[in-house]
């Protein structure tokens, strides 16, 4: 299991085209609605992320959607009764923790403006086309290159998947 000087090369070159070409994807503008409240669940902090804080027992939530959410005149009284519970799931949609602990930080180490904090979601999805490539290179059989490479390269490349990252959410992860 060697890595060789042509497999740093092609990783450097796949980050330097991805930037430039990500580049146009990120946005400066303000949040959307989503993304708002991943930022909001990411600002509640590492321990409350980590023991979901404040989150609503299932009964609670599955009697309160009986009630208020059947009806389309009531659902502006269950939304209202989540958003005060103050929900760090809800706020998370949720999903895990685990983006929004690198959310935490990347708010921590560079601030909350959107351009910057999106980039956050983006550079996921670069670090998992560098992952998927060196892996796919020490666990094929005949340690493949262009086997390794075509996968990484049609990952960081997919339309999808660079829109899905280019906005504050976990779904690119």
């Amino acid at each position: 299991m060697k890595i060789h000087i042509r497999d740093i090369v092609v990783l450097i070159a796949l980050v330097a085209v991805a930037i430039f070409t990500y580049n146009h994807f990120v946005s400066g503008d303000c949040y959307g609605y989503d993304e708002a409240d991943y930022m909001y669940a990411a600002s509640k902090g590492l321990w409350v992320n980590y023991v979901d804080a404040g989150t609503i027992p299932i009964t609670t939530f599955i009697e309160m959607g009986r009630r208020y959410g059947m009806e389309k005149q009531k659902r502006t009284t269950l939304a209202e009764f989540i958003r005060s519970s103050d929900d760090v799931s809800f706020y998370r949609h949720y999903h895990g923790p685990l983006y929004h602990y690198g959310l935490i930080l990347t708010r921590a180490l560079f601030g909350a403006r959107e351009r910057t904090v999106r980039w956050y979601s983006l550079a996921i999805l670069v670090v998992s086309v560098a992952v998927m490539f060196l892996l796919l290179r020490f666990l094929l059989v005949r340690n493949d290159f262009l086997a390794a490479l075509l996968p990484a390269v049609l990952l960081l490349f997919s339309r999808n998947n660079i829109i899905a990252s280019a906005h504050v959410t976990p779904h690119g992860l």
